[in-house]
């Protein structure tokens, strides 16, 4: 009859069994909804890794308990030494490569997540067009905080995500609440032209005419021609 230990590390395979099934479960989700793996799918890899050394040093710890024990000699210490240090070095690699550099080899030696850091470093490092122009627009909602204003991010910015700009405005003018919090989402469909973005503000407005629309003083012109004249008032500028 086995013993605990024994059934306790045999139980342990279905760490990775299961986490490897709920990684791939997580990707179809994703890929159905938006057809691209997000962070949070690496974020859990990441996590399912950690777990799955921590499983390979038990089950290596209850193997080496089971092994018979040998003869003195040079050549078994040896080869356990040399298996130990291989196992140190594979492990510690999994979590990205540190050694010389590789770079004049045309080897990239970062992992998906130090890439992606760096990526967002060298774009962080050239200024924001949506994140000036939010800041410059601030002013129109502080002028009068009983006004729901929204900033809407037109012209488009790939760095900038639509709904991201307008809780920022909401945060940076503390007019933050749950109700308004929901109004972020309709700038999502502000597009990337000019009809697009003026149908987003109307589609705004239709909701409620209390409402303001804020935007640039480059493209406010474009907008409140392509808006119904009663609502060209509310398209403001700073």
């Amino acid at each position: 009859m086995r013993s605990d230990a024994a059934v306790r590390a045999a139980a342990l395979i279905l760490v990775p069994v299961v986490g490897t099934l709920v990684a791939g479960f997580i990707v179809y989700l994703q890929l159905r909804a938006a057809s691209v793996v997000g962070c949070y799918l690496w974020k859990y890899v990441i996590g399912l890794e950690f777990a799955c050394l921590v499983v390979a040093s038990a089950a290596a710890a209850n193997l080496a308990g089971r092994i018979p024990p040998v003869a003195s000699s040079r050549w078994p210490r040896a080869a356990v030494a040399m298996a130990s240090a291989l196992g140190v070095v594979a492990a510690s690699q999994a979590f990205g490569y540190a050694g010389p550099s590789l770079a004049r080899f045309g080897v990239w030696q970062g992992e998906p997540t130090t890439q992606t850091r760096e990526s967002l470093l060298s774009q962080g490092a050239v200024p924001l067009p949506t994140g000036e122009r939010l800041l410059a627009a601030l002013t129109v909602q502080e002028q009068d905080l009983t006004r729901v204003v929204v900033f809407l991010p037109y012209p488009h910015d790939d760095r900038a995500h639509p709904i991201s700009a307008e809780q920022w405005y909401q945060s940076l003018t503390g007019t933050w609440t749950d109700q308004r919090a929901q109004l972020a989402g309709s700038v999502a469909s502000v597009g990337t032209t000019p009809d697009e973005a003026a149908a987003c503000a109307t589609a705004i407005l239709g909701q409620d005419p209390s409402r303001a629309i804020v935007v640039g003083p480059d493209v406010v012109a474009d907008i409140r021609e392509r808006v119904d004249p009663a609502l060209r008032a509310q398209i403001l500028t700073w």
